[in-house]
């Protein structure tokens, strides 16, 4: 029984639970240039959980690189201000320039 048991689809089921087809709530939000539709406690599909579930994935691998990204240019800008008060101002704006290019926004 448990070769045939599909995790996913028990996790889906889980999900689902509490939903309708139709969902309970729906939000329309527009700004300048964009707008945005929400639907919430609707009952997903499995083509659309498997989508939720590559997003959550990507998204912890954006989370990881931009923590990296974001402790490499707080350390260059400590060293900056260390070079900084040190009278080394020249050296003190290369750090922090480095610490710009660090973050890649």
């Amino acid at each position: 029984k448990w070769r045939r048991f599909d995790a996913d689809a028990a996790l889906l089921e889980l999900d689902n639970d509490g939903t309708t087809e139709e969902g309970t709530a729906l939000r329309c939000t527009a700004s300048r240039g964009s707008a945005t539709l929400n639907c919430e406690n609707y009952t997903k599909d499995r083509e659309e959980y498997d989508l939720d579930e590559e997003i959550a994935q990507q998204v912890g691998g954006l989370k990881q690189t931009l923590a990296q990204r974001l402790k490499d240019a707080s350390a260059l800008k400590l060293e900056g201000n260390a070079l900084m008060r040190a009278g080394r101002v020249q050296d003190a704006r290369g750090a922090y320039e480095r610490g710009l290019a660090a973050m890649d926004l």
